[in-house]
């Protein structure tokens, strides 16, 4: 009836807002973590760069990220792909060595 379809529109109202919230610390360069910590994005970058260079110096920039991928192989004989036990997050860099 009318209290049911009063509660949902307020849920709906309330999500909403929280999507509104999240994309605007999005933009501002914020990531929220539960509703305890907000940690900037830019410090965030920083940290995983210092990170990748432990492995490899002459990494100068994160171009692009993937947080969790799986490794395919594919099978000429076969003619079908199979899927490896590789798999985590990915980083797409810019190296001032070769390969760059």
């Amino acid at each position: 009836g009318v209290r049911a379809q009063r509660k949902f529109e307020s849920e709906n109202a309330r999500a909403r807002g929280d999507r509104d919230r999240d994309r605007d610390r999005e933009r501002e360069g914020t990531a929220a973590m539960g509703d305890k910590a907000l940690v900037n994005k830019s410090e965030s970058d920083k940290l995983t760069l210092a990170s990748l260079r432990r492995n490899d110096n002459t990494i100068e920039e994160i171009i692009d990220t993937a947080k969790h991928v799986s490794l395919y192989e594919f099978q000429l004989g076969l003619n079908e792909w199979k899927r490896r036990d590789v798999e985590g997050s990915l980083f797409v860099v810019k190296r001032s060595a070769l390969p760059r």
